[in-house]
């Protein structure tokens, strides 16, 4: 599979194509805002309340009342003075920091390297010709794009850092503009009986991006489980070069020399102006 990753065209960008290696970066050093978020689904049942309580709270029962009646006066108790109920006490005070806690943790463990996908079988297909990604992403042609094949990449990766334990997701996009849920029942039974729904869950929102304007990407990520890093991959797994036409003609040249002496197509993008439309043309070097 074809895929690419746009670059602004620093000296750090040169370096990292001609050294051979790429970035991974920790999830909460991305971009998107809204990196991870969920809606936390309060529905829970008052049985699954009072096992809660039975089994993960009332450790030292009343010494004149049974755990479970003490659980349920607990409930009762709670109801009655706190504003919006217990339910809403228990997600405030106890489930929502212990999830965001857990997010947090997982963004601090986990490491990404992100790219786009091939959106179809084309010689210049979409996310390569996309307009805003070359004006964002690479500096508005006066960046590069690296296209590597993925299966190459990826296991080159996996060869030359034995220790990196890896993984790839392509992110999911979410077309009527609802977050990712995680369920308050699955948060409290996974305490109850030690199931990782919620886990699960939180690895999903990770996963997950709304629509518009970030599915123009079709992103794919390859995920470590490490920190932020340089990690080396082999030459053979970059196939073309996509040269900006507004890059300067010093930087330029780096690119051909580096495209010729291992073996790299050449390619550079630019607006043409005996075209009527919106779009970019590619004209091989």
């Amino acid at each position: 599979m074809r895929i690419f990753k746009f670059r602004h065209g620093s000296q750090k960008d040169f370096e990292a194509l001609e050294q051979s290696y790429i970035w991974f970066s920790s999830l909460d050093k991305l971009n998107d805002p809204f990196e991870g978020c969920f809606y936390l689904n309060p529905e829970v049942s008052d049985e699954i309340l009072f096992k809660y309580h039975e089994n993960v709270l009332a450790r030292e029962p009343l010494s004149d009342i049974s755990p479970a009646e003490e659980v349920a006066q607990r409930i009762v108790d709670e109801n009655k003075k706190r504003v919006g109920g217990y339910k809403q006490w228990l997600i405030d005070h106890m489930t929502l920091p212990e999830l965001e806690e857990e997010l947090e943790l997982l963004k601090k463990k986990y490491s990404v390297f992100s790219c786009s996908r091939a959106a179809e079988e084309h010689e210049h297909p979409s996310p390569l010709n996309n307009m805003a990604l070359w004006g964002y992403y690479a500096n508005g042609l006066r960046g590069f794009c690296v296209e590597y094949d993925e299966d190459t990449l990826f296991s080159s990766i996996e060869e030359l850092n034995p220790e990196m334990v890896l993984g790839k997701s392509s992110i999911n996009y979410s077309t009527d503009n609802l977050l990712p849920v995680v369920s308050l029942k699955d948060a409290l039974m996974d305490s109850i009986d030690g199931s990782a729904k919620t886990h699960a869950a939180l690895l999903n929102a990770i996963r997950t991006k709304v629509s518009s304007p970030w599915s123009v990407e079709n992103e794919l990520r390859f995920i470590a489980e490490s920190p932020s890093k340089q990690v080396a991959h082999c030459k053979k797994a970059i196939k073309r070069l996509y040269i900006g036409s507004r890059m300067n003609q010093m930087d330029k040249e780096r690119l051909f020399n580096y495209g010729r002496e291992n073996g790299v197509e050449l390619f550079e993008v630019m607006h043409s102006t005996q075209k009527k439309t919106y779009g970019y043309t590619f004209r091989r070097v």
